[in-house]
């Protein structure tokens, strides 16, 4: 059955009404483009307004056309747009796939520390969303992120911590560096280059001192909330490790007075042995496998247990007031120790392998 075509308001824009389905109070109504091209009258479709079509929109659209065929920049027609779309998609690669096959790039050249970075400054922007209410950057084009949306991203890492966005904008930069140059051509300019890079955040130099630490250890010893949170903080406290590699603590990594943090969590990529005092070991004993798993993450149905979110722990001083205490996080345990080693006339090497650190010139 031929359909009834309307002439709108919009010359060359013409709509039928669909028989049955409304939109609003009014018949559905499915709007066509008409123009001349090559001699020829073109008419396509354009779609329905129950899907956002107007007769204004589908106007624009002609205007676009007719000035892609007038000065031969651009698609003519909608279906030699929709074959170079098909065309863009077919060899432009998503963000994660780029970030892939980038990664597997710097392998040939690049250091491995390097190439961890890289990595890892990508994988913490791709499960992010460019924009409210759009899918996660993982899944978009390459070509189609604007500045914008990586601008956007780096500036609400910096606002947490501006160490990490620092990180993320240069392998970000470096991912679209080796994007635009041939034979892939992925994009046309390196969109990173221009975001600021964000200021360098201050040195941190906070550390309790020994009355504060005996003031916190006692504090602790009463304290209300997770013990296992506690336990872990002690335990901290007690060794100068990252609240990070204590929370996720296991007894299989634990071999009577020596604890070896797994490279996997390690920040040094590296596994590293920890000495364990009697105090210490008495923190850890006769716990399940997790030694210091979340009552709130863990599930009891299957009985999992989960290590703690590193964030809660500064929540949970902040929360206490810090007992009283000058603010702190418990990262600064890890100078806690450190300096106290260093009053004791330790050696800067004792001091930088008690912590973990790696002196600046020395290999192993």
């Amino acid at each position: 059955m031929a359909v009834k075509w309307y002439a709108s308001n919009f010359p060359g824009i013409r709509y039928y009404k669909h028989n049955t389905r409304k939109h609003g109070v009014k018949f559905d109504q499915y709007f066509s483009v008409r123009f001349q091209f090559n001699g020829k009258t073109i008419e396509e479709g354009l779609g329905w307004a129950s899907e956002g079509m107007t007769a204004e929109k589908a106007y624009q659209i002609r205007c676009e056309l007719k000035e892609a065929a007038k000065t031969g920049k651009g698609s003519p027609t909608l279906k030699q747009r929709r074959r170079a779309k098909a065309l863009i998609d077919e060899t432009s690669p998503t963000f994660n796939e780029a970030s892939r096959e980038f990664i597997k790039y710097c392998g040939r050249s690049l250091r491995a520390k390097t190439i961890r970075s890289y990595k890892d400054g990508l994988e913490k922007v791709a499960e992010r969303s460019p924009a409210k209410g759009t899918g996660k950057l993982k899944d978009w084009k390459l070509d189609q992120v604007q500045r914008r949306h990586l601008a956007k991203i780096i500036d609400d890492i910096a606002e947490k911590s501006p160490t990490v966005a620092i990180q993320v904008r240069s392998s970000l930069s470096a991912l679209y560096s080796w994007a635009i140059q041939s034979p892939r051509e992925y994009v046309q300019t390196n969109i990173v280059r221009d975001i600021p890079r964000p200021p360098k955040p201050a040195p941190r130099d906070r550390y309790l001192t020994g009355q504060e630490a005996g003031k916190l250890w006692l504090a602790l010893q009463t304290a209300e909330g997770d013990p296992s949170m506690i336990r872990a903080l002690k335990f901290s406290l007690l060794v100068g490790c990252r609240i990070s590699e204590a929370s996720g603590m296991t007894l299989k990594e634990v071999d009577g007075d020596w604890w070896t943090i797994p490279a996997k969590r390690f920040k040094g990529k590296r596994p590293h042995r920890v000495f364990l005092t009697e105090t210490a070991k008495s923190l850890i004993y006769g716990y399940n496998h997790l030694i210091f798993p979340s009552q709130r993450g863990s599930r009891k149905k299957d009985k999992t247990e989960r290590p703690f979110d590193t964030s809660s722990f500064s929540s949970w001083l902040r929360r206490n007031n810090y007992f009283g205490l000058e603010k702190f996080t418990a990262h600064d345990f890890r100078r806690t120790i450190a300096s106290g080693l260093a009053m004791l006339k330790f050696s800067q090497d004792i001091v930088a392998a008690t912590i973990g650190h790696k002196l600046q010139g020395v290999t192993a």
